[in-house]
C-alpha cells in the first residue's frame, strides 16, 4: 500500500479566528476558526470526498482519486511555508502548519467488495 493510501499532504494558515487548511493531495479546501477546527473540518471534507468518490463509476473514480491541487497552489503553500520557517524570529502574526492526516483507502476497491 502506497503512503498515500494512509495520509496525505495538507498545509494550514491563520490568524485569531480566520483558518484556511488545504489538502493539497485532493485539493480539497476550508476554513475555520482555529487550527483544530480546520484540521477536523478537512479531515471529514477529506473523508467525504473519498467516499463519493468510491461511488462513483470506476472511470470517474480514477480520475477524482488522482486529483491534485494545481501547480501554482502547491508551489504557493510551500513557499509560504518557508517564508513562516524563515521569517519565524520576527513579528509576523501569521501561523502556518504543515501537516499530514489520515486518508481512507483512496485507492479502487477490489472487485471482492
Amino acid at each position: 500500500m502506497s503512503d498515500r493510501a494512509t495520509k496525505v499532504l495538507c498545509f494550514a494558515s491563520g490568524r485569531g479566528s480566520e483558518w484556511q487548511a488545504h489538502c493539497l493531495d485532493f485539493d480539497i479546501a476550508v476554513e475555520g476558526a482555529s487550527f483544530d477546527d480546520v484540521s477536523k473540518v478537512l479531515e471529514q471534507a477529506i473523508a467525504t470526498y473519498v467516499a463519493d468518490a468510491h461511488a462513483e463509476a470506476p472511470a470517474n473514480q480514477e480520475r477524482l482519486l488522482s486529483r491534485r491541487a494545481p501547480i501554482m497552489v502547491r508551489a504557493g503553500w510551500i513557499a509560504r511555508f518557508i517564508y513562516a520557517v524563515v521569517l519565524s524570529r520576527t513579528k509576523d502574526t501569521m501561523l502556518r502548519h504543515s501537516f499530514t492526516l489520515p486518508c481512507p483507502a483512496s485507492s479502487a476497491p477490489s472487485a471482492d467488495s
